[in-house]
């Protein structure tokens, strides 16, 4: 698989605003449509961001694809640390629940990874392990379906949105 770099200058649904599949499926219409007629190069377009998940349309390598929807996913900077004053001011509580909140959510996108791979998207690593890419061509528009699983649990999409079992959390720490 190719690395592709992120364009900047498009307008790019944002982390405020929770989509909806149809939000994902108008946008990468848009971008399939503003793309028509022009060379091909590595360049791949942002569909959406969060500050777990990127969902990028890219060039295909495949011929018979038009395009590959690529997404990445790596955890976001943790701000669950008591490192600076005002957080040790906030107490351990308050750090232990940030952590588990963290972690739990690094469970929900691990999850929403295995779903895209069970659905026909292959999955890669990068870097060092932290960052995780779902990838997988299509050779037309992909279905609503395919745009419902897409949505992140980070984008509001309230799938296994709950606090970790006591049990997991002592496996985990």
């Amino acid at each position: 698989m190719s690395r592709t770099k992120c364009s900047t200058t498009l307008d790019i649904l944002q982390v405020s605003v929770m989509p909806k599949a149809s939000d994902l499926r108008k946008r990468y219409l848009a971008l399939l449509k503003e793309r028509e007629g022009k060379v091909r190069h590595d360049e791949a377009l942002v569909i959406y961001r969060n500050e777990w998940v990127r969902i990028l349309l890219a060039d295909s390598e495949d011929a018979d694809r038009d395009s590959t929807i690529e997404v990445e996913m790596s955890p976001p900077f943790s701000h669950c640390s008591s490192s600076t004053p005002e957080d040790e001011d906030k107490g351990t509580e308050h750090s232990v629940v940030c952590s588990r909140r963290t972690m739990q959510s690094m469970i929900d996108h691990l999850q929403y990874m295995i779903d895209l791979e069970r659905s026909g998207f292959l999955i890669d690593f990068a870097g060092n392990g932290c960052l995780f890419v779902a990838f997988r061509g299509f050779a037309e528009t992909p279905d609503i379906e395919t745009f419902r699983l897409l949505l992140p649990p980070s984008a509001g999409s309230g799938l296994r949105q709950k606090e970790p079992s006591n049990r997991l959390m002592s496996l985990v720490i």
